[in-house]
């Protein structure tokens, strides 16, 4: 059995959506994180292809993972765990998301390509937790997302993945 990570919704709750994208000096992960100097710069990453294509592989990767080593907890159960994550996601940033986006100037269809990031996430932790050796990428979104920025984009080629480093605004 796979148990969804209650703490993240909690922490979720707690986050200052988007409060120092652009702003303060950038944090330090331990993971690598190139950050954009203008939120134009950001904007255009977050709706580019390849910030798109790496998501994508990177969800491919987790998903290709569990269906290979451990697809009793997979197959079938992946989609439930994903509505039930993606309900308590909506209900904790449905009041605070969209207002950050509408401060810092940000257009409102940033909204559901950033639920997408943290239900991935979620789900992502939750089986991490269960099987220690999947791999990870969207928790690592989460962390830049709870320091108050924007994960926006990939710089790396994809052919060479998951070499490269995270842009965050």
């Amino acid at each position: 059995m796979i148990d969804l990570p209650s703490d993240i919704y909690s922490m979720l709750e707690q986050v200052q959506w988007l409060s120092m994208a652009g702003h303060g000096d950038p944090p330090q992960f331990d993971f690598p994180v190139v950050f954009l100097d203008s939120q134009e710069a950001a904007l255009k990453a977050f709706k580019s292809n390849p910030w798109a294509d790496v998501k994508t592989e990177a969800q491919g990767d987790l998903t290709g993972y569990l269906a290979k080593h451990h697809p009793d907890l997979y197959g079938g159960y992946w989609n439930k765990l994903a509505r039930q994550s993606r309900a308590l996601i909506e209900k904790v940033v449905v009041t605070k998301l969209p207002g950050a986006l509408s401060d810092k100037g940000f257009p409102a269809e940033m909204f559901e390509p950033i639920l997408v990031d943290l239900n991935r996430a979620a789900l992502e932790i939750a089986y991490h937790r269960k099987f220690p050796k999947s791999p990870v990428f969207f928790e690592r979104l989460l962390r830049i997302y709870e320091a108050g920025r924007l994960p926006c984009g990939w710089n790396g080629d994809l052919s060479s993945w998951p070499t490269g480093s995270v842009l965050a605004f």
